[in-house]
């Protein structure tokens, strides 16, 4: 059996988010059938155990308000929630897997689940979902978050569009023109250049070590992180690390992004709530930010620059996917388990208290997704991210994954410090990559 997953292209992305935006803005019929209300209840009555990093905020917020939903509209599954805390996921999912406790659904964590598949720990539910008439093409979905070996592990739930987000007063104030959907990065970095200050502590972007921070500038200049086999990572190639060196001109030469310390962190006191940086990046943002900034500027999401080189945009998206395990086929509630999947991704309840609640995450129903209630906002400018979903990039997960990520941005973080030149920052990063994808089973 093949031990890596296949490569999703853009192609398939593509295909996985409904093929192209006007298919996504056109009008779209409520989930049909099954997806709605995937089938009859079970006959007898059963509590499955779902486990997140869900534990506050927005997030904590939807679960309070969608478990009892969830049981009015199934009334023989109950759905007990567990925590554990951000960052434990790999380690923990493992043990409980290898002990037989891990829970019957599990919030993915990007790879975890791979070694889970290898492990036995996870279960296909390929035929699940076909029983319960479910419509992949009703969800927008990440492949290779899901999909391993041609079997389907999990429905998908956390969206992570890596929106850019701008304060609307600032630019104002600047007398800067606001991005829209044709704005270049030599275009936005002069707008920047009219707001930052960095004596008053005032920034034009507020910019991260994060690979969905720098990546889309690498692929604007037409790099790319690795091959399609991941077999070798491709950051000191020259497109590359042109991309890295105007990333990292943002924060030195500029002086528009705010400092990063050698660890990555940003300087203190530069936040997008607090309206002293012209733009950041967020993660699907909402009412749950909209409600942060309470009012003390005007904000919107803004459409990712187009490639300094490619004249393409590129934007980085994830997903953590609601799955079943190998608990709940051991516990005999697979089924159940399933369905609960399939409600938090399909069922317009679920989808519309990712609207009104704000969880920091996109709705995955093309219905919900396309509908008056998301994109009336806030904030006003939300239909962005759904036209800009012909540019997102799948991260491509594969074992191992995780650990060629905190690899990479370990070794680039000194270059976006100006501790070590960016030729050399992705020198050591590639190195350091390959040591990573050398690993992977094949």
């Amino acid at each position: 059996m093949t031990t890596t997953a296949t490569p999703p292209t853009r192609r398939r992305l593509l295909a996985a988010a409904g093929a192209a935006a006007p298919a996504l803005l056109g009008a779209c019929a409520a989930p049909g059938g099954a997806t709605d209300n995937p089938a009859a209840p079970a006959a007898r009555e059963v509590t499955i155990s779902w486990v997140t990093d869900w534990s506050g905020g927005t997030r904590a917020e939807w679960i309070a308000a969608a478990l009892p939903r969830f049981t009015e509209e199934n009334p023989k599954i109950r759905v007990r929630s567990d925590n554990w805390a951000s960052g434990e996921v790999g380690a923990v999912a493992l043990a409980n897997a290898a002990a037989g406790t891990l829970q019957d659904v599990m919030l993915g964590a990007n790879d975890v689940y791979l070694t889970l598949v290898r492990a036995g720990g996870m279960q296909d539910l390929t035929p699940i979902l076909k029983s319960l008439r479910v419509n992949m093409s009703d969800v927008l979905y990440v492949p290779s978050t899901i999909l391993y070996n041609g079997k389907q592990y999990g429905m998908p739930f956390q969206w992570a569009t890596a929106a850019m987000v701008v304060n609307k007063t600032l630019f104002a104030q600047a007398g800067a023109p606001l991005p829209d959907d044709k704005t270049t990065y030599p275009q936005l970095l002069e707008s920047l250049k009219r707001i930052a200050r960095p004596a008053e502590k005032l920034y034009g972007i507020r910019n991260s070590a994060t690979w969905t921070a720098w990546m889309p500038t690498v692929w604007g200049y037409g790099g790319d992180r690795f091959t399609a086999d991941f077999k070798k990572t491709l950051l000191d190639q020259p497109a590359a690390v042109e991309g890295l060196q105007d990333y990292t001109d943002l924060f030195l030469r500029h002086e528009v992004a705010a400092p990063l310390d050698e660890k990555g962190a940003v300087l203190g006191g530069v936040a997008f709530a607090a309206g002293n940086v012209a733009i950041d990046w967020a993660s699907s943002p909402g009412p749950g930010l909209d409600r942060t900034i309470a009012g003390k500027f005007a904000w919107d999401i803004m459409y990712h620059p187009l490639g300094t080189k490619t004249a393409k945009r590129a934007v980085a998206v994830n997903d953590q996917a609601n799955m079943p395990t190998a608990s709940a086929a051991k516990n005999g509630v697979l089924e159940q388990a399933t369905r609960f999947a399939v409600w938090c991704a399909t069922s317009k309840t679920a989808q519309d208290l990712v609207v009104e609640i704000g969880p920091s995450a996109m709705p995955v129903s093309r219905a919900v997704l396309n509908g008056p209630k998301y994109l009336a906002g806030p904030p006003p400018g939300v239909k962005a991210l759904v036209e800009m979903i012909p540019s997102y990039r799948d991260p491509a997960i594969f074992i191992g994954w995780n650990e060629w990520r905190d690899a990479v941005t370990g070794a680039l973080t000194p270059a976006f410090a100006g501790k070590r030149s960016v030729r050399e920052a992705a020198a050591d990063a590639t190195r350091a990559g390959d040591v990573v994808l050398a690993k992977i089973p094949r």
